[in-house]
């Protein structure tokens, strides 16, 4: 491909616009790409404090529901109103074993121990969650986070009555890896528990994290370098704080657009490809389809109208494609209408004198190559010029189609042929026929002629004589069979028969009447 040539320049321009359209937006993509994998993360973490807080929720009220169910047992009740120690403490295990809590303790009216699930050695010190023991005193039941030797625990308080108030149950679930894992799958997050001291430090309670990458957490501005997005919620906590610490990696976000991106960079490259062999392409769709209009004018100029051009465009060539068709449609038109009328009756619609001896010929040389019979006949209307004297010209065209009409119905089969040759006279060519067939066929025309004709309100009686002649018997020749037909056709009329079948003794009556009517014309002249 020549450098200057049209093809080379538009392979270039579509190239060149090709690489900057991609380039632009690539790099358009990836800045929306990263933003939106910013806002996604930081969203997810919006939704997973939500669900984070209604989860500890709800599973503080189902430790509430737990607890109060252990502190309105009877016996329960009993063992605290009597005030045996190691009663008590074993009532608390059981309780606590049936809930699953994992610490249980019972603490009195002044807020001081009167037992717990680990035995009595705390007997008589001072319960450690003041505040916790204040809230339920206030609402009902209380639900807090707390330390506990060192571990966490979700704690909750419900009052023992028996009825008045006589003691608090508290009940701890521990704040572990297990607990990390459940809330990791419930938000798609990285969830972690925390202590923070005074200073801001972390300390690790719990995480969905593996080993190997707790040691990595320490403060949040040193997350947000490593490529994470954090959220830090304080729990409700009394003594040390308890926070929960949730993570999303940027990388992970990002990771389903790196594959975006390297899809971008191989459609570039296709597309640039893509381009290149478009270029070529569109080039040769622009002359081809002047190549194929050229062709088709010439195709056209010889007289070929069977296919239309195929050019599926919708621009100037496809327009003028269209343009070409339809001159080609107007052309085909006009010599369909200019064979109407060379060979077809405008007033019957049946088929004239020129295509009737057309297809008798094609008929004849079938016949003889298939040595198969065939049959013609003739058929001349009977008082036919009385309705045109008497009722005018424009019944007797009415009572001509009405003929046609009825003749046509007769017919069987779409092989045979009905025409009109002039005036009131008919011919029918019944193809692979023999003599039989064409007896019936002309009672049945008959038949349908008795019927009662009548037009604009008059009964028109009208009959017709038929003249039939077969091939090979009667003749091999169009010209021979047409004239013995019309001379049987005559005999009938003669002799009011209806129909008559060829005869040779008709041919010599026509002759000898012939002869006679020469000699007395030749009489006049001289006489």
């Amino acid at each position: 491909m020549v450098l200057h040539s049209l093809r080379a320049r538009i392979a270039l321009v579509f190239v060149v616009l090709m690489l900057v359209a991609q380039a632009a937006a690539y790099f358009v993509i990836n800045s929306v790409i990263v933003k939106n994998a910013h806002r996604g993360a930081e969203d997810q973490l919006a939704v997973a404090e939500r669900v984070f807080g209604q989860v500890l929720h709800s599973n503080g009220d189902q430790l509430t529901q737990a607890a109060g169910v252990a502190a309105a047992d009877f016996g329960f009740r009993q063992a605290v109103a009597s005030h045996d120690s190691k009663t008590v403490a074993s009532a608390l295990q059981n309780h606590g074993d049936r809930i699953h809590a994992d610490v249980v303790m019972l603490v009195d009216l002044d807020g001081r121990l009167i037992a717990d699930s680990d035995g009595v050695g705390h007997e008589g010190a001072a319960f450690p969650f003041p505040n916790l023991i204040k809230t339920v005193a206030r609402k009902g039941d209380a639900s807090s986070f707390g330390m506990v030797n060192g571990r966490a625990y979700q704690l909750v308080a419900v009052p023992v009555k028996a009825p008045i108030t006589i003691a608090w149950v508290v009940m701890g679930f521990a704040v572990d890896d297990v607990l990390a894992r459940e809330m990791s799958t419930l938000t798609s997050l990285d969830v972690s528990f925390l202590t923070v001291d005074a200073t801001g430090k972390w300390g690790m309670l719990a995480s969905s994290l593996p080993e190997n990458k707790r040691a990595s957490i320490k403060d949040q501005n040193q997350l947000a370098d490593d490529g994470y997005v954090t959220r830090v919620v304080r729990l409700h906590s009394e003594g040390r704080t308890v926070a929960v610490l949730l993570e999303r990696s940027l990388t992970e976000a990002l990771a389903p657009y790196h594959r975006l991106q390297s899809t971008l960079l191989l459609i570039t490259i296709l597309g640039v490809i893509v381009s290149a062999i478009g270029s070529v392409l569109t080039a040769r769709s622009v002359t081809r389809p002047i190549a194929a209009l050229a062709q088709f004018s010439k195709r056209i100029g010889q007289g070929e109208y069977a296919e239309p051009i195929e050019i599926h465009q919708h621009d100037e060539i496809g327009e003028l494609a269209a343009a070409f068709n339809q001159m080609q449609e107007s052309i085909v038109e006009r010599e369909r209408c200019i064979t109407e009328l060379a060979y077809m009756d405008r007033l019957t619609g049946l088929p004239n004198r020129a295509l009737f001896n057309d297809r008798l010929q094609q008929a004849i040389a079938q016949a003889s190559r298939n040595e198969k019979p065939l049959a013609v006949m003739m058929m001349d209307l009977d008082r036919f010029k009385y309705v045109n004297d008497t009722l005018g010209h424009p019944i007797g065209d009415m009572l001509l189609c009405e003929v046609a009409k009825r003749l046509r119905s007769v017919l069987q089969r779409q092989t045979d042929t009905v025409a009109r040759l002039g005036g009131d006279e008919f011919a029918v060519l019944l193809p692979t026929d023999d003599l039989n067939a064409a007896r019936l066929l002309a009672t049945r025309m008959l038949r349908a002629l008795e019927q009662p004709i009548t037009i604009e309100g008059q009964l028109v009686d009208v009959g017709a004589s038929i003249g039939i002649v077969t091939f090979p018997e009667n003749g091999k020749d169009m010209n021979v069979l047409l004239r013995r037909a019309d001379i049987a056709m005559y005999v009938a009329k003669r002799s009011n028969l209806g129909f008559v079948l060829y005869d040779e003794r008709h041919d010599q009556n026509s002759a000898e009447r012939l002869s006679l009517m020469s000699e007395l014309r030749q009489a006049v002249e001289h006489d």
